[in-house]
């Protein structure tokens, strides 16, 4: 490969066969723990288009017998299942960012300053997508499930915490055989709720909710996202204005559950919940009523994973769940007498030290990750800080095929005045000086793509009995308070 116009010192980095990749390969992975559990998928559409993959549901069990009088014609009397199916979509977005050198200014440490820079632009783009997917993953997991902000008082209107997941509702009328793409809240496609009050958790009102009006995001005209749920910038949750069908009176902090529509809702049912389930320490109901003595222990992640295999979720290939966590998390665990007591005599050899599995019988993996989110408690005066547990295909990352195609055709031309290196999915783009004064080289990463949830709505209680109807259901969030 020839290389037109590079400084012989970058030109010899650049053509060591593998020398950059290692790099970038190692950059792209440092601490991030999503994204490297995610399911891969091609996507073959242009940038900005939005594309629809759907999902199938196991078959129902059969638990009648056939009646042997009508076994006749083709079919023997049996009437085939209709499989379920439901629908999510993903839009291709164009994630970039650079730095640039300037080989006149650093000509003595311009190749170590080079490959410092490549390397810091790699751990930038791990870092931008490792934070997409923990971005997606937490509003995915978190939704359907908040509280008030304001006290409110024979009102057709809420203001929330959060209403992501209180925004969209299967169309009820085409439940059969498929969910399909959920569509808008309407007062025609309405989702059912449950107000419960914040301190004792007894219901106080079952309603619908028939609209929604999303608060303006932070760093807009007339932004002012209220949500708590928001960390580095970045809001996970979205404060919201619901519209009602009835009046409700609630006091700040009563939690607000989106339901499914087969589900009582004359009593509360984790089992009934349409939004997702989240795990807090002494049974708190929201993030609200957390207090900083409500910590993790050993038998939330216990609880996550029996709740995972409840519902029916695979494994990761190595035959265990996966924890994303951050360190403060972890130690966390190391005061608790149920982790010690598993671990007591084993402090050397023990998986938990080493590979960052707690123990073969608890069956999760757990994984560093400086990505995830951390928040200010709603009272303020501590944080709260969030592990997730996990299976298989709980996120997947939708690659934009289109862009490795553009990639092959440069690397095929040759004599090029820029190189293209492709690493796992990321795209980074050397060009050579081009400047006026050809001084200036740019590097660039590109990923295109987008990192979405699939729901399981269809498998639900009606399929197996101990699964529930969450539509996430392929993953657990366990929120805990944290005194730094």
């Amino acid at each position: 490969m020839a290389l037109n116009n590079f400084p012989p010192a970058i030109a010899n980095v650049i053509v060591q066969v593998g020398y950059l990749d290692k790099y970038y390969e190692e950059a792209l992975r440092a601490q991030f723990g999503y994204r490297d559990a995610c399911n891969r998928e091609k996507f073959e559409a242009r940038i900005g288009q939005t594309k629809t993959f759907s999902r199938a549901s196991a078959l129902t069990a059969k638990t009648s017998p056939l009646n042997p009088a009508n076994n006749s014609g083709l079919d023997n009397g049996l009437t085939p299942s209709q499989r379920s199916f439901e629908q999510w979509n993903a839009v291709l977005n164009k994630f970039a960012d650079g730095l640039d050198l300037n080989i006149e200014e650093e000509t003595t440490l311009i190749a170590d300053l080079f490959i410092n820079n490549e390397e810091e632009l790699a751990k930038g783009a791990g870092l931008t997508m490792d934070y997409l997917a923990a971005q997606n993953m937490h509003k995915a997991y978190e939704a359907g499930d908040t509280f008030a902000l304001a006290a409110v008082e024979n009102s057709t209107t809420v203001h929330v915490d959060n209403g992501i997941g209180f925004d969209t509702q299967y169309q009820l009328s085409v439940l059969a055989p498929s969910y399909g793409l959920p569509a808008p809240v309407s007062a025609t496609n309405s989702i059912p709720i449950l107000v419960l009050n914040g301190s004792t958790g007894d219901l106080e009102y079952a309603t619908n909710v028939i609209g929604i009006a999303f608060d303006a995001p932070i760093g807009t005209a007339g932004g002012a996202n209220e949500s708590n749920a928001q960390t580095a910038g970045v809001a996970i949750g979205a404060s919201a204005v619901l519209t009602l069908s009835s009046e409700i009176t609630c006091s700040i902090g009563d939690r607000i559950v989106a339901m499914d529509p087969s589900a009582s809702t004359t009593v509360f049912s984790q089992q009934g919940m349409d939004g997702s389930f989240v795990l807090r320490p002494n049974y708190k109901q929201t993030r609200y009523q957390l207090a900083e003595t409500d910590l993790l222990t050993y038998d939330l992640f216990a609880t996550a994973k029996a709740k995972l295999e409840s519902r029916g979720i695979p494994k990761m290939r190595n035959g265990m769940y996966i924890a994303t966590v951050d360190s403060l998390v972890m130690s966390q665990l190391y005061q608790d007498d149920r982790f010690n007591t598993a671990t007591m005599g084993k402090w050397d050899i023990s998986p938990v030290f080493t590979n960052g599995v707690i123990a073969k019988g608890l069956g999760i993996e757990f994984v560093p990750a400086n990505t995830v989110p951390v928040y200010t408690a709603p009272g303020g005066g501590f944080l709260i800080r969030h592990a997730m547990v996990y299976g298989r295909d709980a996120l997947t990352e939708y690659d934009f095929q289109g862009q490795r195609f553009g990639v092959d055709r440069v690397e095929e031309e040759g004599g090029q005045t820029s190189v293209i290196k492709w690493i796992k999915g990321v795209e980074f783009i050397i060009q050579s000086p081009l400047d006026r004064m050809q001084e200036v080289i740019k590097s660039t990463y590109k990923w295109v793509g987008d990192f979405e949830p699939g729901t399981d709505k269809s498998s639900n209680p009606t399929i197996f009995g101990t699964t529930d109807w969450c539509r996430f259901k392929r993953g657990i969030e366990i929120e805990v308070a944290s005194a730094i």
